[in-house]
């Protein structure tokens, strides 16, 4: 099934990074990947409209809420799904934004997606934990 989308996964663990990509793929999303904020950032100046941003907070060049906020400047309508291995977070999150605990299922992460794009995605993915 093919969907429209483009979304910007920043993640600095290459192996969450990849497993996020590879799940939106199979959702039939266009993904794109950075490692750090300031290549994510430099993603948002060039790239196409972007449909939501999932970043993990624990960024190593900046966290992943700096980052939101200077995205936000560039991209003031940008929806954001939060990824932390962290039960807290030190600073309130963006308004509009949502928050997903590491380890998530595809499960979990499906239905985030699809209550941010306000049921626009349809189905599940089950089985596989990220």
């Amino acid at each position: 099934m093919t969907r429209h989308g483009t979304m910007l996964v920043v993640e600095d663990d290459p192996s969450v990074r990849e497993l996020v990509v590879a799940v939106l793929k199979d959702l039939g999303f266009s993904p794109l990947a950075a490692a750090d904020a300031l290549a994510g950032l430099k993603i948002l100046r060039a790239a196409p409209p972007i449909d939501l941003l999932i970043t993990d907070i624990g960024l190593p060049d900046m966290n992943g809420q700096e980052m939101v906020k200077r995205a936000l400047v560039l991209r003031p309508d940008l929806k954001i799904l939060f990824m932390t291995g962290y039960t807290e977070t030190d600073d309130p999150l963006e308004p509009g934004s949502e928050l997903i605990a590491k380890p998530f299922s595809i499960d979990a992460l499906a239905a985030h997606i699809q209550h941010m794009l306000k049921g626009e995605t349809e189905e599940k993915t089950e089985g596989f934990f990220l």
